[in-house]
C-alpha cells in the first residue's frame, strides 16, 4: 500500500446527517411518479429531485482527513469536495513510534433538528504517531476496535514504526 488515508467524518451526526436525509428524499421523490399518480407537472418533480439530489450530494462528499504517502514519506491534511482532495504536501516528520489508547467517553449530540438526539457513553480508540521525544504528531480517532487495530497495522508497517 502507497497511501494511508484518514477520514473524518460521520454520517450519523451533523452536516452528513443532512445530507444523506436530502439525497434519500430526492431519490423518493424521483420515484413517486413510477409509484403514484402524481397532480403535479413532471417537470416540477425532476426540477425538486433534482435540487435536492444536488444539494445532498455535495454535502455528503465533504469532508476532512489526512493522506500519508509511505513511499516519499509526506502527509497532505486536506478537504475532500466532490472526490478532489485540497491541500499541500508536507514532508513527514521524524516519527519515533505508535501508541493505541482507548478513553471512554460521554457523548451528547446537540439538539438541532436535524440530528438524532442522543446520550450515552462512547469508547474512542486513538491511533497516535509519536514524534521526536514521543510528542504526538498525529492522532487519529474511531468508535470501531477493529477498524482502529487494522489501520494501527497499516500505519506501523507502511511507516516502519514500533509499538509504545
Amino acid at each position: 500500500m502507497k497511501y494511508y488515508n484518514f477520514k473524518s467524518r460521520s454520517f450519523n451526526s451533523g452536516p452528513h446527517f443532512l445530507g444523506l436525509i436530502l439525497t434519500f428524499c430526492g431519490l423518493i421523490i424521483l420515484l413517486s411518479p413510477f409509484l403514484f399518480e402524481l397532480q403535479v407537472p413532471l417537470e416540477t418533480v425532476y426540477w425538486l429531485s433534482g435540487v435536492l439530489l444536488f444539494i445532498g450530494t455535495r454535502i455528503v462528499s465533504y469532508y476532512r482527513g489526512t493522506l500519508i504517502n509511505f513511499t516519499h514519506k509526506q502527509f497532505k491534511e486536506y478537504t475532500s469536495f466532490l472526490g478532489y482532495k485540497f491541500g499541500e504536501w508536507h514532508a513527514l516528520p521524524a516519527l519515533s513510534g505508535i501508541t493505541f489508547t482507548s478513553k471512554k467517553q460521554r457523548v451528547t449530540n446537540t439538539v438541532n433538528g436535524v440530528s438524532p438526539t442522543w446520550s450515552g457513553e462512547l469508547v474512542f480508540y486513538h491511533l497516535i504517531l509519536l514524534g521526536r521525544n514521543d510528542q504526538p504528531e498525529f492522532t487519529f480517532s474511531f468508535t470501531n476496535k477493529k477498524k482502529a487495530a487494522k489501520h494501527h497495522r497499516w500505519l506501523e508497517v507502511g511507516l516502519g514504526l514500533r509499538r509504545i
